[in-house]
């Protein structure tokens, strides 16, 4: 009995500019789906789907429309769907909510938490993110805040078994007695 499956890793990659021109140029040329689809060592239907996204519909001099591909309006429509996914969308979409968020969280004396914050802007009726994504973001860095900017932040044990006894968010304040006296 032969055995049709294999053990190599199918993984996606994406298209670059570069191919975007070669399917561009080969199109131009008169070149099929599949024969592009060898050149560039792709799936005949990856080939199909980028060349539908990327065409444009053109006039010539007798005002007769056609479908051309280019590879700049491919790139543009790319660049523009990215920018809409993701965590960095929603920080760009999102900017005076988590403007207003460090400003508030900064100030002295504070008034709100980070929860009570997303609450009362939520109340406003303006457009927010939840509290798991301020916290979320504010770990990884993607705002203006520091962890010693939220004072409850830094005794806040992180649940999951990788992180059980570490203690990410403490202050060190110097060495202790005890590595001094050993030196």
């Amino acid at each position: 009995m032969i055995h049709s499956q294999t053990n190599t890793h199918k993984y996606y990659k994406q298209q670059s500019f570069n191919d975007c021109a070669t399917i561009q140029a080969l199109r131009a040329a008169g070149d099929t789906v599949t024969v592009i689809a060898q050149k560039l060592h792709r799936s005949k239907a990856t080939i199909s789907r980028e060349i539908t996204r990327g065409s444009v519909t053109q006039l010539d001099s007798k005002r007769h429309s056609h479908k051309v591909y280019l590879a700049e309006t491919a790139q543009a429509i790319h660049d523009c769907k990215r920018d809409r996914t993701g965590h960095y969308a929603f920080l760009k979409t999102r900017r005076a909510f988590f403007k207003a968020l460090a400003k508030e969280l900064t100030r002295k004396p504070r008034v709100h938490s980070g929860d009570s914050f997303v609450h009362f802007y939520r109340d406003q009726g303006k457009s927010f993110a939840s509290t798991t994504t301020v916290y979320r973001y504010i770990d990884v860095g993607l705002l203006e805040l520091d962890k010693m900017a939220l004072p409850k932040k830094l005794r806040r044990r992180v649940k999951g078994y990788k992180n059980a006894h570490k203690r990410k968010n403490k202050k060190i304040y110097g060495d202790s007695i005890s590595c001094v006296l050993r030196l």
